[in-house]
């Protein structure tokens, strides 16, 4: 966080362009923070409470500059996440931006500040909540609490409330934070699989993704799942390769399916009719991955499924599939649809052929450099650097892997540096071994299109290869 001087710094500045900042607004700023700082006094930590709780009141860019100033050390501070917690509350805008951004506000600005708590302030977030008045508030934290919390049956308990809002946004927020303090035992996979049949897909989706982590104690949940199958809601994942594309909760179903393997094993006459008939290309390819992985062997009927899916869509930039992930996740049983995984080297999405270098290396490690290489030299600088990373992982430092390193800081264009940050990670991960490359190094230290700190790290580089 900000140190000493430099949030004096802030706060000075705040406090002298914001004028309808009052003096006494300033005293509260500064009492406040004199009081959470790490050398408070017995006299200070008396007033805390009422120079904090009187800070959502000040003007909201000293509130702004008080949060952005707050140190790690003081985060936990009960005083200091109790106040975090009510501004999840304050939609006052510190700073206007344009779409998609949007402006930023305190609101915004103190749940970051919450996200970076540990997991003994749960039980305080949990107890302020009770003060917070809008949904979007209590679901910020319980999505804090769904990142920091760590077991606790107590904690589970008391968040219970929550699942039962009448808000989808808040009970599948709240089924987050029980998957983070929940344990992995039978009755807590059993206090979960009754969300499953909650009457909205978004929550039954949420509660299969509690799932995953909790395998060996699914017991009379299995069947609810393999019931699920037949749920063909649609369901919008924020985060995911499909952007805006809805996603089939049947296909996330059978993907968990695969994950469970041969004890799902009277699923397969359903997942078989979705890998055969179903219009969800998605849901096709994770049905036939679950057949091959509950199946003794992998059908190859099943295998021909997701490599025809792979390859569909070849001239679509934009276009992706979750074939890749799902032979990654077949491991060695998807060794039969390497030259699939070879081919999709030319797909023109990018997305797919990032994909695929996961896939490589789960289903032939030996061979998967070699087929790996090629997309060093990728025109997508995140396929470039997604390729660079997976072999320097492998810590091989053939002539050929040294020479496509050299060859990505040689193709530098000036803009795009991420496959020339992992191509020097990866040479200087190599040490005197990599001696061959310490030329590109140095004359990319000194591109005056690169940017400085490229150039400084190219340096650093050479200098600890040409001298470990």
């Amino acid at each position: 966080m900000v140190a000493d001087f430099k949030t004096a710094i802030v706060l000075a500045a705040f406090i002298a362009i914001s004028p309808a900042t009052t003096s006494a607004q300033t005293a509260i700023v500064l009492a406040a923070f004199i009081a959470i700082s790490p050398a408070t006094t017995s006299a200070q930590t008396a007033s805390v409470d009422d120079s904090i709780r009187r800070l959502r009141d000040a003007d909201v860019a000293v509130v702004g500059a008080q949060l952005a100033s707050l140190r790690d050390s003081s985060l936990n501070d009960s005083r200091v996440i109790a106040e975090l917690v009510i501004l999840l509350d304050d939609l006052r805008i510190l700073e206007k931006r344009m779409a998609p951004a949007g402006s930023e506000t305190i609101q915004d600005r103190a749940w970051y500040c919450t996200l970076k708590l540990n997991s003994s302030a749960v039980p305080r977030i949990l107890a302020s909540m009770k003060t917070l008045r809008s949904d979007r508030a209590i679901q910020l934290a319980l999505a804090a609490i769904a990142r920091i919390g760590k077991e606790d049956a107590s904690i589970f308990a008391e968040l219970m409330p929550y699942t039962r809002s009448a808000t989808v946004v808040t009970r599948s927020h709240a089924i987050g934070a029980l998957d983070a303090v929940g344990g992995n035992d039978s009755n807590t996979v059993a206090q979960l699989a009754a969300f499953l049949k909650d009457d909205h897909p978004n929550v039954r989706w949420a509660t299969v993704n509690t799932l995953r982590k909790r395998l060996d104690h699914l017991g009379p949940a299995l069947e609810i799942l393999i019931e699920l199958l037949n749920d063909d809601s649609d369901v919008h994942v924020l985060i995911s390769n499909h952007a805006a594309i809805p996603q089939k909760l049947c296909g996330r179903v059978a993907e968990l399916l695969a994950e469970i393997g041969p004890p799902a094993k009277s699923a397969i006459p359903r997942l078989r009719q979705l890998m055969n008939s179903f219009s969800d290309q998605d849901v096709r390819v994770w049905a036939a991955c679950a057949v091959c992985m509950i199946s003794e062997t992998a059908p190859p009927d099943a295998l021909e499924v997701i490599g025809e899916v792979l390859l569909s869509g070849m001239q679509k930039k934009y276009g992706g599939n979750d074939a890749a992930a799902a032979i990654t996740k077949l491991g060695p049983r998807g060794l039969p649809l390497v030259d699939e995984l070879q081919n999709a080297r030319n797909h023109k999405s990018p997305t797919v052929r990032r994909a695929i270098i996961a896939a490589f290396f789960a289903v032939d490690p030996e061979k998967a450099i070699s087929r790996t290489l090629p997309l060093v030299e990728d025109k997508d600088e995140l396929v470039a650097q997604t390729a660079i990373r997976a072999i320097s992982s492998r810590c091989n430092s053939d002539r050929e892997v040294i020479d496509s390193y050299i060859a990505a800081l040689e193709r530098f264009d000036g803009i795009y540096s991420e496959p020339a940050n992992a191509a020097i990670d990866a040479l200087e991960k190599l040490g005197a071994l990599a001696e061959s490359a310490i030329p590109a190094l140095k004359r990319l230290s000194d591109n005056d299109k690169a940017p400085e700190t490229l150039r400084e790290k190219a340096a650093l580089a050479a200098k600890r290869i040409e001298q470990p």
